[in-house]
């Protein structure tokens, strides 16, 4: 948790924060859950899943597709908007994925590679 800090004149901790992840097959990776993110000044909540693997990234789209109008009805409800915001767009496809068309009603969902929102007020405590 802290690094060597006999010889550095910086004394501050390696690592600031505490994270929790609560997914329903425990310690297995790749799975959606929750994030609780504890940090002085900065603590916050959110779920989703994270960089899945292709194949699983695959697997949610092609239900994305499937299910355009109950996706969008879900992300871009009101209420979800109001304590999520919107999903995570820092890491996204800048063309379509493989097998889908610029003009899909759900492209701008599809081209994402993380599908995880936070809620909208950041700081808990």
């Amino acid at each position: 948790m802290n690094r060597d800090i006999r010889f550095s004149k910086d004394k501050s901790p390696y690592k600031t924060h505490f994270g929790l992840v609560f997914t329903p097959g425990s310690k297995k990776i790749g799975l959606a859950g929750f994030y609780l993110h504890i940090e002085p000044g900065a603590s916050f909540a959110g779920g989703g899943i994270w960089m899945p693997e292709p194949a699983q990234l695959a697997k949610i789209r092609q239900e994305i597709d499937y299910n355009v109008k109950e996706w969008v009805g879900i992300v871009e409800k009101p209420a979800f908007k109001k304590v999520m915001g919107d999903l995570d767009q820092s890491n996204k496809l800048s063309r379509p994925p493989k097998g889908y068309e610029a003009e899909h009603p759900a492209i701008e969902y599809l081209k994402l590679k993380i599908l995880y929102a936070v809620l909208k007020s950041r700081t808990l405590f």
